[in-house]
């Protein structure tokens, strides 16, 4: 059925408040955390809400901000002459907020280290779990969490998918820390299992060579979301994101409109085997999400996005931008986990 004019405009005002939000986020965040003198503070206070001024205001003016210049019939437009945020020279310090010792577990570090946000008395228990490339989308799936008041909990160890099956590591220690931490993890999910698991990864050198590597990278996350699949919980693995080439990241350095040209070919960005959807197809219940559309064209993928800095590394995103994912997260996850409608 043809949505009416009404229902279409409605979407469209959905998403301009839900941005509005991101924005007034990713200003604050952008502000120094501190100042020296009462001058400076002023100074500062006076920047951060002409920003948010700005931020919001390009929002009604259809200026795209971020993923919004990806989004399915945008109505907004690039401003080609605004500086990138954040500038790609430091994109590497935009990282999301989970990165302390206190919610990371680090590559040879078995410890499982919980970490909770959002609404301690919500209805929805929802978990973040896995590697770095899980770790990506905190920032988006913290913005999910506020709009319906979930509680929250992060599970997040550097270079360790939640997957059953032992990595192929030459570092002994890294290997064994991270089968014990899927162990430990899996025991805690099942001691008292989340409505909610939202789950990524990177498939890379973790895995054997070939198709065994893949096999094995299949079979692994097929159990380990069986497991919580019949304790009860949702299931919802999220596909890996785009890996940008070294070429890509020499570009996106340079000071010229150029860098708005700066990305990899999809073929080979999207190059790994579809491990996550594999392994979905192995479990009833599971449906992967597919945000790709986000990061790319048909043909090409970018480093900069609606005057935004996609990438802080080839294969990490920028907090920046996964802040502007989050209202499309948020159509994606089942109705059951919407404390209110949002969409």
């Amino acid at each position: 059925m043809r949505l009416t004019t009404l229902t279409r405009l409605a979407r469209r005002r959905s998403l301009a408040v839900a941005f509005a939000g991101v924005l007034i986020a990713t200003s604050a965040s952008l502000a120094p955390a501190s100042a020296t003198t009462p001058g400076a503070t002023a100074a500062t206070s006076q920047t951060t809400a002409t920003a948010v001024v700005a931020l919001a205001t390009a929002t009604t003016t259809r200026t795209c901000f971020g993923a919004q210049a990806m989004a399915h019939r945008a109505t907004c437009v690039t401003d080609v002459k605004k500086a990138l945020s954040p500038r790609p020279w430091v994109a590497a310090e935009d990282v999301p907020e989970i990165y302390t010792d206190e919610c990371r577990s680090a590559p040879q570090e078995a410890a499982v280290k919980p970490c909770t946000f959002g609404s301690a008395t919500g209805k929805v228990k929802a978990v973040l779990i896995g590697d770095s490339h899980a770790a990506n989308w905190f920032p988006a799936v913290k913005f999910v969490a506020e709009r319906h008041g979930w509680d929250l909990t992060v599970y997040f160890k550097a270079s360790c998918p939640w997957n059953a099956t032992a990595q192929a590591w030459t570092d002994s220690v890294s290997r064994d820390s991270c089968a014990q931490w899927n162990v430990d993890v899996t025991a805690a999910l099942l001691d008292d299992p989340p409505n909610l698991i939202i789950t990524s990864a990177l498939f890379g050198r973790q895995w054997e060579s070939g198709d065994a590597g893949v096999q094995a990278a299949v079979d692994g996350y097929a159990t380990s979301w069986q497991q919580l699949t019949e304790a009860g919980s949702t299931v919802l693995p999220i596909a890996d994101t785009p890996q940008m080439s070294g070429r890509a990241q020499q570009c996106i350095t340079k000071s010229s409109p150029q860098t708005r040209n700066c990305g990899t070919p999809r073929t080979t960005a999207l190059n790994d085997p579809p491990v996550i959807g594999l392994a979905a197809r192995r479990v009833d219940g599971v449906a992967p999400i597919n945000l790709n559309r986000f990061f790319c064209t048909s043909t090409f993928c970018t480093y900069a996005i609606g005057s935004v800095t996609v990438y802080r590394d080839r294969g990490h995103l920028t907090a920046t931008y996964q802040r502007t994912l989050g209202p499309y997260l948020n159509k994606r996850i089942p109705d059951q986990f919407y404390a209110a409608k949002y969409r």
